[in-house]
């Protein structure tokens, strides 16, 4: 699939920001059966969200952060063939997901942010409330086309 995006630098993928899924504790399963609800992408004004980029590594000159690289030569572009923006690289895009895309589980359950956060929290990163206002937001919408997956995923788990 990527073969096709080997004349550019790099193909920044959308993220999809899952979370809870109501959820408070965490349930027995595996979590691309238990989160099937995510946040809710409607306005491309206002619905951002992180990428994440696959690189040439021949053709990066350095990362500008976890996201985004900046290049030697070329540059990066979205699943749709569309030029990406250079400045600053791997910002945030409206989701565009109808070829590559990546499922983020952001807080999974309650009680496994809960525990995620008091990590931040012991390393001197308190940066984000205990029960964040946009957890809400994160289960506003269903998406199960993911578990497509799970046969597949349950039969590589058992060998």
């Amino acid at each position: 699939m990527l073969r096709e995006f080997e004349r550019f630098s790099g193909v920044e993928v959308s993220t999809l920001a899952f979370g809870p899924s109501g959820h408070h504790t965490k349930p027995v399963g595996l979590v691309i059966e238990s989160y099937l609800h995510r946040r809710a992408y409607a306005s491309p004004e206002e619905d951002l969200d992180q990428v994440k980029s696959i690189v040439d590594p021949a053709r990066v000159e350095r990362n500008h952060n976890a996201h985004g690289f900046h290049y030697s030569e070329g540059h990066a572009v979205y699943e749709d063939g569309s030029r990406a923006p250079g400045d600053p690289p791997g910002s945030m895009a409206f989701p565009r997901t109808s070829l590559l895309r990546i499922n983020h589980y952001i807080t999974k359950s309650i009680d496994e942010y809960a525990t995620k956060r008091a990590q931040w929290v012991a390393a001197g990163l308190n940066r984000r409330p205990a029960r964040p206002a946009w957890v809400d937001e994160l289960s506003a919408e269903r998406d199960d086309s993911i578990t497509m997956y799970v046969p597949a995923l349950r039969e590589a788990l058992r060998r």
